[in-house]
């Protein structure tokens, strides 16, 4: 009988010393940093970062930008205004564990610009009061433009107008010179000077990154079309003020012939629009709704 028995308790015993599964001490879960990011407006100024947290296991998060700017949500994001590579780092913790990763983010500078030219004709010299007058016709637009686009406008290159030479004299530019000159007289300057200026600068003309703007100290009549516009002596001498029109009428000119090179047509019917007449009343004109839709997708026009 008692063999029968003891056989038994030691089953017993040995169910009795079984652990249930929440007497285990739960294994932490590994814990691992990551993140990705991506950046708006083709990695140029003014830059705005969206960094996501792809880690795993973590129930917090302390992002630090670069900038001086940080976050604590698992999406986060981050504006830049100077070019330069940034240094981001995500700290995320899991109960009693962290883990950090870091990553660089490049910011360049402003790609898309409005490149602007001065062409001195064959035999002529620099007439450097055109180069000023420019630069003072230059920076109004882009200041009229930001007040017309709630804050957006256009970026110019550092040195806001390069002087060039060209090989073609005074009256060259406003005569027919072949196919080059198209069919129109009242183009020939148009097209006359896209010719010259591509001998000139070569392919940089057609980066994508550049609107041209060229001005030729040439009589024509000046015009605009798709990323590029050619303005004669008549608008350069109306900006020095040695026209009976006021300079602000040249300036609202330029502007006009400036807003066909960033895409803007004529409008359907007749109104005070700078695309209009309006630029003989500048600056007491505006831009046109279906004009800002468009310049608010243009990669050229960004908040500054």
């Amino acid at each position: 009988m008692l063999s029968r028995i003891f056989p038994l308790v030691l089953i017993l015993l040995f169910l009795g010393c079984t652990k249930k599964e929440s007497d285990i001490a739960p294994v932490s879960a590994v814990l691992k940093a990551d993140f990705t990011f991506s950046i708006v407006n083709d990695g140029q100024l003014p830059a705005q970062v969206a960094f996501t947290s792809t880690s795993a296991n973590a129930t917090s998060y302390q992002w630090s930008f670069g900038n001086n700017s940080s976050s604590s949500f698992n999406t986060a994001y981050a504006n830049y205004t100077a070019p330069g590579t940034y240094t981001v780092k995500l700290v995320v913790a899991n109960g009693t564990q962290k883990d950090s990763i870091e990553r660089q983010v490049e910011i360049s500078p402003v790609k898309y610009k409005v490149r602007i030219f001065l062409v001195t004709p064959r035999g002529q010299t620099l007439n450097n009061d055109y180069v000023n007058a420019i630069k003072m016709c230059a920076l109004n637009l882009q200041s009229w433009y930001k007040s017309q686009m709630a804050g957006k406008t256009f970026s110019l290159t550092d040195a806001v107008v390069e002087t060039v030479n060209s090989q073609n004299d005074y009256a060259w530019f406003n005569q027919y010179n072949g196919t080059i000159s198209g069919t129109d007289p009242r183009y020939y300057g148009w097209y006359n000077t896209l010719n010259d200026i591509k001998n000139i600068v070569g392919s940089s003309f057609d980066s994508p990154f550049y609107i041209n703007i060229v001005y030729v100290a040439a009589f024509f009549e000046g015009a605009g079309g798709q990323n590029y516009a050619a303005l004669g002596d008549a608008d350069l001498k109306g900006l020095l003020g040695q026209s009976s029109e006021p300079v602000n009428r040249w300036i609202g000119g330029s502007g006009h012939e400036w807003g066909h090179a960033f895409g803007l047509p004529h409008p359907p019917s007749a109104d005070n629009s700078l695309m209009w007449t309006g630029y003989t009343i500048y600056p007491s004109t505006f831009l046109r709704q279906d004009d800002k839709d468009k310049l608010n997708v243009s990669k050229f026009f960004n908040a500054f």
